[in-house]
């Protein structure tokens, strides 16, 4: 008797053994068909990011385009605003506007450059210079634009 009871025994050892075998076999199918399912949904959740990160990308190279634009303006603008002042030590500075279309400024389009200079009132030696450097892009409104200076400058006539 006590042989039987010690087979019986083993062998309900033996069959919870099988049986959690089964379940762990159960659980790695189950888990091998949803692996496809999830790496599905990986691959799109990486290709919206990486659509999203070249949207990003092109955004950024565009304002970098549009800021060396302005940059290139503004380093125009100085070097009118130079001339100007130049013109005052030399005593050759004149009244009025003028306007110039350099080529040589950087920029991918049509400048114009627009001078005004203007005497002050209640001095004779003190005049305003503005000068406003303006292009328009004829592949969108984002690459047009406009940077506007001014100073005072004083001439040498005593």
């Amino acid at each position: 008797h006590r042989k039987l009871t010690g087979f019986l025994f083993s062998r309900a050892r033996l069959n919870s053994n099988r049986c959690r075998c089964k379940n762990v076999a159960t659980r790695l199918r189950k888990m091998a068909g949803t692996t496809l399912v999830e790496l599905l949904i990986c691959v799109i959740f990486l290709g919206l990011c990486a659509a999203a990160m070249l949207n990003a990308v092109g955004a950024a190279s565009r304002q970098a385009s549009v800021a060396e634009e302005k940059l290139l303006a503004l380093a125009t603008a100085k070097n009118q605003i130079a001339q100007q002042q130049a013109a005052a030590r030399d005593g050759t500075l004149a009244v009025g506007t003028s306007t110039t279309n350099p080529t040589d400024t950087g920029i991918r389009f049509p400048v114009t450059v627009t001078t005004t200079v203007s005497a002050v009132g209640g001095y004779t030696d003190l005049y305003q210079v503005l000068t406003r450097v303006s292009w328009v892009s004829d592949i969108g409104a984002e690459h047009s634009g406009a940077v506007q200076l001014q100073t005072y400058v004083v001439t040498n006539d005593k």
